[in-house]
């Protein structure tokens, strides 16, 4: 439920009627009805259109943190200290450059690919040490 009152709430902040925000977000009046009353959701793609207009995370909207800022605003804030930041949505999101190139798509692929064995490596580690 945390998305539908999130999105209302910011909704509202802005001063918007669904209509409004439904032709901004080129979607229909009556989906965005229906999220804000938990009836349904949108698409991960759709989501974070609507965080991108809001400017607010995905994670806020969906309630899995209270932080509304975005992840790209918190990695510049040099007052803040990440307890977790998730790889993935900061190779989508980041322009990563390595050795003054800037990392096209599929090579930010490949880097969560290795990133996934890495892991995987260390929860087998981890699994032995426990055993």
């Amino acid at each position: 439920m945390a998305f539908a009152e999130r999105l209302t709430r910011l909704r509202e902040r802005k001063g918007l009627t669904q209509e409004d925000l439904a032709k901004k977000l080129n979607i229909s009046r009556s989906a965005l009805s229906l999220w804000e009353i938990g009836k349904r959701e949108p698409n991960f793609e759709t989501t974070t259109k609507i965080a991108d207009f809001f400017g607010v995370s995905v994670d806020y909207l969906l309630g899995r943190t209270d932080d509304p800022r975005s992840l790209k605003e918190k990695v510049f804030d040099p007052t803040y200290e990440p307890t977790e930041v998730d790889l993935e949505e900061l190779l989508q999101i980041a322009n990563i450059r390595f050795m003054g190139e800037k990392l096209a798509k599929q090579d930010k692929d490949k880097l969560l690919q290795i990133a996934k064995i890495l892991w995987e490596e260390r929860r087998k580690i981890k699994q032995e040490e426990g055993d």
